[in-house]
């Protein structure tokens, strides 16, 4: 039994920083990708879960990831008038803008 548990915590230790690593890289997105997730919310057409996916996982690159976090702020920077809401017409146009910015940039480029 001994043996076996320091076989398991040989092989899984050097897994530890990997693991950490990948973590912190986030998901890799291209701004089309972001713009496919605001414009989904704006219209309702983003499934059940899109929105939250969208807001709770990292994006690998800086700028995507702002405006990630951001959007998840959204609701503490400008409450919700009505029950329902995800957070005030001020903060969906805070989504509009950063739509319109994601849309000029183009597909050939990949990233901010």
């Amino acid at each position: 039994m001994r043996v076996v548990a320091l076989f398991i915590l040989a092989t899984l230790i050097p897994l530890v920083p990997f693991l950490l690593w990948l973590g912190r890289r986030g998901r890799y997105a291209t701004p089309s990708d972001v713009a496919v997730a605001l414009e989904a919310f704006l219209t309702g057409n983003g499934g059940p879960h899109a929105w939250d996916d969208f807001i709770s996982v990292r994006l690998g690159d800086p700028a995507l990831e702002a405006i990630r976090v951001r959007c998840g702020h959204l609701p503490e920077q400008f409450p919700p008038q009505r029950p329902g809401e995800y957070c005030s017409e001020a903060g969906v146009e805070v989504i509009r803008i950063y739509l319109a910015q994601l849309r000029q940039i183009p597909a050939s480029q990949g990233h901010l």
